[in-house]
């Protein structure tokens, strides 16, 4: 028989007492709201706002608690409510709105916010959307009817759209993608469960060939298996999916960045595209087993867009070393390029097979191909010419201290036909035996004009402690997830 709580007037007392300095709290942020709508005037607004349903007290539906905690222990006023009047109350002012918001249920307050009429959004711009919802046990619980009542897209300004967590087929979305030039899809919601939705590559082809006028996207593959009913299962298997080719390929004349996360990158979804704009490549998939360049859909995009590309940011491991060349030697005008080991990759040869692919690993013979030599000609030059960003994150023991120094030392003073280093941030996997810095001086390096940050795996005293580092403040987010302690994808924080 389950125990039942009773509640002593002292336990009351501190309730109410905490009851009323919540209740203050929230009508000074709800004041601090007002003032702002008001201070605001007219000008258009960016709203940014981070909520989830709470539910204070005795849940009608439990016996659990005496009867009397309902009655003493009263219900604090709700935030939700207050504010989304508030926000509400100037919707036809946004101009930039992103909505960080876990809804509990059909009835959350929270989703008036996104049923708001297209009527009333005429100004707004860009949308960003992560939605935490309940996890769909059964058909009749998914949230596929969320899809028509959210109002937003259809705003009839709408240029950049980000959803982080899909919870409907993306095709199904009532945008108009056409109208887009910015487009985020994170992935579904459910995405490993048995009954799920994922964004296969035939899916992401049917909502791009109507994003015509895209300058900037960023989409999460899959492929659609969990239980080998998908020609490929990426765990499972040496050879990459090719996919059929198309009667013609998209065009997407404006597109100038394209990035791809996720469990899936086939051969032949590069070669879908005409992208005469394209210059920034950012993918990071993990096809299970490192892939080589015969099968590798990350070369692929190398092989169709290589020589237009002027930024590129991988993840090496999830290649062959041969594969890892071939992509660095087709790279000829990039200057920006991470390479990046997320942990996620399987390293060595597990399967016992002799022949078993190797993940690459960017050794000191690596850097070397990146490194002019003195007296190198324009046609013996190194790989990637025009480099003058590198960014390099290790999971396993790869380049020695001495190959790095190497490697900025020949970037920085044979520079007849390569372009000098200006910036270079690596995490090694080890601790630190030399300081680089110095060492490049002792050399007579020039390091005028050069942005060097090298960081190890150092102990910590303290299990699992995670510090901060002031030198990482001022990088972009991918530099800074590349020198971080910890490898954490922040979808969004890419799109920032």
């Amino acid at each position: 028989m389950r125990s039942r709580f009773t509640v002593t007037e002292a336990a009351s007392v501190v309730h109410k007492s905490e009851l009323a300095q919540y209740d203050k709290k929230v009508q000074a942020i709800q004041d601090m709201t007002f003032n702002w709508i008001v201070r605001s005037a007219n000008c258009p607004l960016d709203i940014a706002l981070s909520c989830e349903d709470t539910h204070f007290g005795r849940d009608p539906e439990d016996n659990f608690y005496d009867a009397s905690i309902s009655e003493q222990f009263p219900q604090p006023a709700c935030i939700n409510p207050i504010m989304m009047d508030l926000i509400l109350s100037v919707a036809n002012r946004w101009k930039r709105a992103s909505f960080d918001l876990a809804i509990a249920s059909w009835n959350s307050p929270l989703l008036k916010l996104l049923e708001t009429a297209p009527a009333n959004v005429p100004q707004l711009e860009d949308l960003q959307l992560v939605l935490v919802l309940p996890q769909p046990f059964s058909e009749e619980t998914r949230w596929d009817g969320l899809t028509p009542r959210v109002g937003l897209f259809k705003a009839p300004c709408l240029r950049a759209l980000a959803i982080s967590r899909l919870w409907a087929p993306s095709d199904q979305l009532p945008v108009n993608f056409g109208a887009l030039t910015e487009l985020y899809l994170g992935p579904y919601i459910d995405a490993h469960s048995t009954d799920h939705y994922s964004m296969t590559p035939s899916h992401a082809l049917a909502v791009l060939k109507a994003c015509h006028n895209l300058v900037r996207c960023f989409i999460t593959l899959d492929s659609g298996s969990r239980y080998g009913d998908f020609p490929f299962e990426p765990h499972n298997s040496t050879a990459s999916s090719t996919l059929p080719p198309l009667d013609e390929k998209i065009t997407l004349p404006y597109l100038k960045s394209m990035s791809i996360q996720g469990s899936f990158l086939p051969q032949g979804f590069a070669s879908s595209f005409n992208l005469p704009s394209l210059c920034t490549l950012f993918i990071l998939c993990h096809p299970g087993i490192p892939q080589n360049e015969d099968n590798s859909g990350l070369v692929d995009w190398v092989r169709n867009f290589g020589d237009m590309l002027t930024e590129v940011t991988f993840e090496h491991s999830t290649l062959t070393e041969a594969a890892l060349l071939y992509c660095l030697e087709h790279l000829p005008n990039v200057e920006t390029l991470r390479l990046v080991d997320t942990g996620m990759m399987m390293h060595g040869n597990w399967s016992g097979e002799m022949d078993a692919p190797r993940s690459a690993l960017i050794t000191d013979h690596i850097l070397a191909r990146l490194t002019p030599k003195p007296d190198a000609d324009e046609t013996s030059q190194s790989y990637c010419p025009k480099l003058q960003h590198f960014s390099y994150r290790m999971a396993e023991i790869e380049c020695t201290e001495e190959g790095l120094l190497d490697f900025i030392a020949g970037r920085r003073q044979f520079t007849n036909f390569t372009s000098p280093l200006k910036r270079v941030v690596v995490k090694f996997n080890t601790a630190q035996r030399m300081d680089i810095r110095e060492e490049l001086v002792n050399r007579g390096v020039d390091l005028e004009g050069l942005s060097l940050l090298v960081r190890y795996n150092e102990p910590r005293t303290i299990p699992f402690q995670l510090t901060s580092d002031k030198r990482l403040e001022n990088l972009l987010p991918e530099d800074r997830m590349v020198a971080g302690d910890y490898w954490v994808p922040g979808g969004l924080e890419w799109w920032q």
